[in-house]
């Protein structure tokens, strides 16, 4: 998958939580 468009603060937290997930962005993820 390229990443040429991400900014390198993106491609540091590429695949990671940059901070704990809100309730919104949980439900998403169960949903």
């Amino acid at each position: 998958m390229p990443v040429d468009f991400l900014t390198t603060e993106q491609e540091l937290n590429y695949g990671r939580y940059v901070a704990e997930p809100n309730d919104v962005q949980l439900a998403l993820l169960q949903s």
